[in-house]
């Protein structure tokens, strides 16, 4: 029957995808929330297994949420890109990208978004990871989780901002009705 070689691989496909819907692991680490614009968002609070002593209160992130360090080194007439990271022993400053920004739900700086890194310690040892902030009070805060390095050398950290909303449900008691 002409065709009928098609149909039987489709078939076994779209049998599959069904499957592996229905029997698809769930999330482990973190919660996954699909939004509206099918970006999956990972979100933690205090309460979660997973959720680190040195971050406070809830916070969220995207798996496209990271950081690569590097600084570019200019000279005459070329660039070069040199592999780094952040010290943890002193503040420093680095730029968040306009696509991470894109998930950060108050104030937004035009032009270039540059944040206040502070190194986290506890018990008077740094944790390789970062507290951040904007110097505008609403601009983006949260944390840098160190995620070591990548397949090409580049140190990266996820991006975990600080869920105002939550803050502020946390914040407000909830009147008797």
């Amino acid at each position: 029957m002409p065709g009928s070689s098609i149909l039987k691989p489709a078939a076994i496909i779209l049998a599959a995808i069904v499957l592996s819907y229905f029997f698809a692991p769930a999330a482990t680490a973190e919660e996954d929330l699909k939004l509206s614009g099918g970006i999956a968002y990972m979100r933690m609070d205090e309460t979660s297994p997973e959720h680190p002593s040195w971050m406070k209160g809830s916070v969220y992130s995207t798996k496209d949420m990271t950081l690569r360090v590097f600084q570019d080194v200019h000279f005459l007439f070329s660039k070069t890109r040199i592999k780094s990271t952040i010290p943890d022993y002193t503040t420093s400053s680095v730029i968040l990208h306009k696509r991470v920004l894109e998930h950060w739900s108050g104030y937004v700086p035009s032009g270039t978004c540059r944040v206040t890194t502070v190194p986290i310690m506890e018990g008077g040892e740094p944790v390789g990871s970062f507290e951040f902030h904007h110097f505008d009070s609403r601009g983006p805060k949260g944390y840098l989780q160190s995620m070591g390095r990548d397949k090409e050398g580049y140190m990266q950290y996820r991006i975990w901002f600080v869920d105002q909303i939550a803050q502020i449900q946390k914040q407000e008691p909830e009147t008797p009705q």
